[in-house]
Protein backbone atom coordinates (compact mmCIF):
# COMPACT_ATOMS: atom_id res chain seq x y z
CA UNK A 1 0.00 0.00 0.00
CA UNK A 2 1.03 3.51 -0.06
CA UNK A 3 0.51 5.59 2.93
CA UNK A 4 -0.57 9.24 3.18
CA UNK A 5 1.00 11.25 5.88
CA UNK A 6 -1.25 10.33 8.40
CA UNK A 7 -0.70 6.59 7.77
CA UNK A 8 -3.50 5.79 5.52
CA UNK A 9 -4.09 3.93 2.64
CA UNK A 10 -4.39 5.56 -0.83
CA UNK A 11 -5.57 3.43 -3.67
CA UNK A 12 -4.94 5.38 -6.18
CA UNK A 13 -1.31 6.36 -5.55
CA UNK A 14 -0.90 2.54 -5.38
CA UNK A 15 -1.99 1.85 -8.46
CA UNK A 16 -1.09 5.36 -10.35
CA UNK A 17 2.88 4.08 -9.01
CA UNK A 18 2.78 7.16 -7.11
CA UNK A 19 4.99 7.53 -3.90
CA UNK A 20 6.31 5.03 -1.86
CA UNK A 21 4.64 1.53 -1.72
CA UNK A 22 4.99 -0.51 1.70
CA UNK A 23 4.13 -4.30 2.30
CA UNK A 24 1.69 -5.14 4.85
CA UNK A 25 2.39 -8.64 6.29
CA UNK A 26 -0.82 -10.21 7.81
CA UNK A 27 -0.38 -13.72 7.81
CA UNK A 28 2.34 -15.99 7.35
CA UNK A 29 1.57 -19.55 5.65
CA UNK A 30 5.17 -21.06 4.67
CA UNK A 31 8.52 -20.43 6.33
CA UNK A 32 12.20 -22.13 5.58
CA UNK A 33 9.95 -24.97 3.76
CA UNK A 34 7.58 -25.76 5.97
CA UNK A 35 3.58 -25.51 5.30
CA UNK A 36 2.43 -23.47 7.71
CA UNK A 37 -1.32 -23.34 6.47
CA UNK A 38 -2.53 -26.29 8.93
CA UNK A 39 -1.55 -24.32 12.18
CA UNK A 40 -3.97 -21.48 13.62
CA UNK A 41 -3.45 -17.52 12.49
CA UNK A 42 -2.44 -16.68 15.93
CA UNK A 43 0.27 -18.99 15.91
CA UNK A 44 1.35 -17.69 12.58
CA UNK A 45 1.07 -14.37 13.05
CA UNK A 46 3.17 -15.03 16.43
CA UNK A 47 5.98 -16.48 13.54
CA UNK A 48 5.51 -14.02 11.64
CA UNK A 49 5.92 -10.93 14.30
CA UNK A 50 9.26 -12.18 15.17
CA UNK A 51 10.03 -11.80 11.77
CA UNK A 52 9.13 -8.71 10.74
CA UNK A 53 11.68 -5.76 11.93
CA UNK A 54 9.90 -3.37 14.28
CA UNK A 55 11.55 -0.35 12.95
CA UNK A 56 11.62 -1.17 9.07
CA UNK A 57 9.84 1.79 7.29
CA UNK A 58 8.47 -0.05 4.08
CA UNK A 59 7.78 -3.51 5.78
CA UNK A 60 5.19 -3.28 8.22
CA UNK A 61 3.89 -6.04 10.38
CA UNK A 62 -0.20 -5.54 10.82
CA UNK A 63 -1.35 -6.50 14.50
CA UNK A 64 -4.51 -7.84 15.63
CA UNK A 65 -7.13 -7.33 18.27
CA UNK A 66 -8.59 -9.78 20.38
CA UNK A 67 -11.91 -7.26 21.37
CA UNK A 68 -12.96 -4.07 21.22
CA UNK A 69 -13.91 -4.83 17.38
CA UNK A 70 -17.01 -2.17 18.06
CA UNK A 71 -14.44 0.39 18.87
CA UNK A 72 -12.23 0.34 16.32
CA UNK A 73 -14.20 -0.32 13.07
CA UNK A 74 -15.95 3.22 14.75
CA UNK A 75 -12.44 4.74 14.92
CA UNK A 76 -11.53 3.37 11.04
CA UNK A 77 -15.14 5.31 9.91
CA UNK A 78 -13.98 7.87 11.22
CA UNK A 79 -10.54 8.26 9.98
CA UNK A 80 -12.08 7.45 6.68
CA UNK A 81 -10.27 3.80 6.06
CA UNK A 82 -11.81 1.02 4.18
CA UNK A 83 -12.96 -1.15 6.92
CA UNK A 84 -11.73 -4.29 8.73
CA UNK A 85 -11.23 -7.71 8.18
CA UNK A 86 -12.42 -10.16 10.64
CA UNK A 87 -10.82 -13.74 10.84
CA UNK A 88 -11.05 -16.27 13.63
CA UNK A 89 -7.96 -16.69 15.61
CA UNK A 90 -8.03 -20.12 16.00
CA UNK A 91 -8.57 -21.49 12.34
CA UNK A 92 -5.93 -22.70 10.03
CA UNK A 93 -5.71 -21.26 6.43
CA UNK A 94 -7.25 -20.73 4.41
CA UNK A 95 -10.19 -19.55 5.82
CA UNK A 96 -13.28 -17.68 6.04
CA UNK A 97 -12.78 -14.06 6.31
CA UNK A 98 -15.89 -11.11 6.88
CA UNK A 99 -14.69 -8.37 5.32
CA UNK A 100 -16.67 -5.26 7.15
CA UNK A 101 -16.99 -2.22 4.60
CA UNK A 102 -16.84 1.53 6.15
CA UNK A 103 -20.01 2.84 4.15
CA UNK A 104 -19.11 6.11 4.03
CA UNK A 105 -15.37 5.62 2.32
CA UNK A 106 -14.52 8.28 0.23
CA UNK A 107 -11.90 6.22 -1.96
CA UNK A 108 -14.52 3.66 -2.79
CA UNK A 109 -16.56 6.75 -4.80
CA UNK A 110 -15.93 5.42 -8.58
CA UNK A 111 -13.65 2.92 -8.09
CA UNK A 112 -15.04 0.17 -9.74
CA UNK A 113 -15.52 1.85 -13.04
CA UNK A 114 -11.49 3.22 -12.63
CA UNK A 115 -10.27 -0.34 -12.08
CA UNK A 116 -12.47 -1.61 -15.09
CA UNK A 117 -10.66 0.92 -17.42
CA UNK A 118 -7.45 0.15 -16.16
CA UNK A 119 -7.84 -3.51 -16.72
CA UNK A 120 -8.59 -3.13 -20.47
Amino acid sequence: MVLDSEGRSIFADLMMGRGEPSYCAFDLVWLNGRDLRHKPLVERKRLLHELVPQDHPRLLYMSHLDSGGTQFFELVCRKDLEGIVCKPKKSPYPFTWIKVKNPAYTQAVGRGEWFNRIRK
